[in-house]
């Protein structure tokens, strides 16, 4: 017998050898003794996982610069400094779905249109960016949410207003500071 054929012959039998054992245990151990109970082993479901939050932060701001540099969003010139851009909530819920809040920050703002303006556009491009990660905001009912501030002195902040995403209507609501 040839080296080759030998191989051969001995891969079959372990391969046979492996069957047969598989065959005895489920049929010797396919019934469970009076009185154990037999753990079942659910498979479990993989979970969806958000990347990593500097990544999602990252690209919300290079696409809110984005817009603004190609005039887009125009904002007024009382907005001394660039709109600095934080995230308050990043995490997936109990369903399994992006709970997503984020805080703009400027210097000085005059009040009117501009904070509904920047936290729109803000939840415009986290949008872009759920829906990127595979999930349908208005089906799956997804609220992400952007409020927008000043901070103050002694860690205080004055608060101008938040916008949300209302997937029943598909849009985003504007609801200003009282």
């Amino acid at each position: 017998m040839t080296k080759g054929k030998k191989g051969i012959l001995i891969f079959l039998i372990v391969v046979v050898s492996i069957l047969v054992l598989l065959i005895a245990v489920i049929s010797g151990n396919g019934s469970k003794p009076e009185g154990q109970e037999v753990a079942v082993a659910k498979p479990e479901v993989q979970k969806y996982v958000l990347p990593d939050r500097d990544v999602f932060l990252n690209y919300v701001k290079e696409h809110f610069k984005q817009t603004v540099e190609s005039d887009i969003l125009v904002l007024d010139t009382i907005l001394t400094d660039p709109v600095d851009i934080e995230v308050r909530e990043y995490k997936l819920d109990g369903g399994g779905k992006p709970d997503i809040a984020l805080t703009a920050y400027v210097k000085e703002m005059a009040l009117g249109k501009q904070g509904e303006l920047i936290t729109q556009t803000i939840l415009f491009i986290t949008l872009d960016w759920i829906m990127g990660q595979g999930f349908e905001p208005q089906k799956q009912f997804i609220m992400p949410s952007c409020s927008i501030m000043r901070r103050e002195q002694d860690n205080k902040v004055r608060v101008f207003g938040r916008s949300t995403y209302d997937p029943n209507t598909n849009s985003i609501d504007w609801e200003p500071a009282k």
